[in-house]
């Protein structure tokens, strides 16, 4: 989880939670293969997009993942999974992760 964290806050560059919806760079991952890479679930990646637990950029009219949005599904997966985090402690969680970034970029 640690790694996940460390790999989450060492892109600088990634804007504060409630400012990703406008995120361009760093995209590489379409709707599957995010899906794939990250183990999850038709569903609950649709939840997670709906709780602004992770927010994908759009291209054109492609949904598109980076690799800081794939180390953030690791983290709610080993918060949710490993350390039995409730839904509400997760966003709080990943709440405080995000603050702690944008408190780095400045």
């Amino acid at each position: 989880m640690l790694l996940c964290i460390s790999l989450i806050v060492a892109h600088h560059d990634r804007p504060p939670f409630s400012d990703r919806s406008s995120l361009t760079g760093h995209c590489g991952h379409g709707w599957k293969e995010f899906r794939i890479r990250a183990q999850l679930k038709h569903e609950t990646l649709e939840a997670w997009i709906e709780e602004e637990w992770l927010i994908p950029s759009k291209v054109g009219d492609e949904t598109m993942f980076s690799d800081a949005d794939l180390a953030r599904a690791q983290l709610i997966q080993d918060l949710k999974d490993d350390l039995g985090v409730n839904d509400e402690g997760v966003g709080v969680i990943l709440n405080l992760v995000d603050r702690y970034m944008a408190c780095e970029g400045r």
